[in-house]
């Protein structure tokens, strides 16, 4: 029995035969909402680094109260988490300190520029 070349017709009336003629539906960009959705993940993402320096610093004395029985290993523990955290420390203020002037200052001053421009009437 050969086999004979059946012929489907899967397109609905009305609509296109080829993906020539479809168009998928697009919003229009707005640059508003797309400023607003950055600054809001910028804002999350500073905000969730903070949590987790805290969090770090909470489980690191959470695990040196567990791990350590007697007072002298926990001074031994806890030395060494100060030393840690005082280079964090100058870490976290030589990187993230800049960065975040950077993101405020450039966030305030687009927002006195767009004020000024509805202000003016330009």
């Amino acid at each position: 029995m050969p086999n004979a070349p059946v012929e489907l017709d899967l397109a609905r009336p009305g609509q296109p035969t080829s993906l020539d003629g479809y168009s998928p539906p697009s919003k229009p960009w707005d640059p508003e909402k797309a400023k607003a959705e950055s600054a809001t993940w910028v804002a999350r993402i500073i905000v969730s680094a903070f949590a987790g320096t805290i969090a770090l610093v909470l489980v690191a004395i959470a695990v040196i109260v567990l791990v350590t029985g007697k007072p002298e290993e926990a001074k031994r523990f806890a030395d060494t988490l100060v030393a840690i955290l005082d280079s964090l420390s100058k870490f976290l203020t030589a990187v993230f300190g800049p960065l975040l002037a950077f993101i405020l200052g450039y966030y305030f001053s687009e927002k006195q520029k767009g004020g000024g421009e509805k202000g003016t009437g330009a």
